[in-house]
């Protein structure tokens, strides 16, 4: 029985481990897409805060992901800080957008 429990411990340990893995390389994966799509000179920050990540991942939906950048530019608009908080995001799961996630227009 000990045995037993020690196996459940280790693998939830290492789902949650892989979990927290996967969140990290979407969020590297968004940021690299959205400083390549707006020339963004600075890295901007990306965070999910959908946990678990890996079933919000499979649906291809977010409930939230925050975003933040600084001397962001983009169709002309110059921003020094800009922060946003997106709600309802939709990820195409066949890799067809090239700038990461979309929220839904209201």
């Amino acid at each position: 029985m000990r045995k037993l429990l020690i196996a459940v411990v280790v693998l939830l340990l290492l789902g949650a481990a892989a979990d927290f893995a996967a969140a990290r390389v979407f969020e590297d994966r968004v940021t690299e897409a959205l400083q390549r799509e707006y020339d963004l000179g600075r890295r901007p920050v990306v965070q999910v805060r959908d946990v678990p990540f890996l079933p919000h991942l499979a649906t291809g939906r977010f409930s939230t992901i925050d975003l933040a950048a600084t001397d962001a530019t983009a169709r002309g608009i110059n921003a020094a800080q800009l922060k946003l908080t997106l709600h309802g995001v939709r990820v195409p799961r066949d890799g067809s957008s090239s700038t990461g996630p979309t929220a839904p227009s209201s």
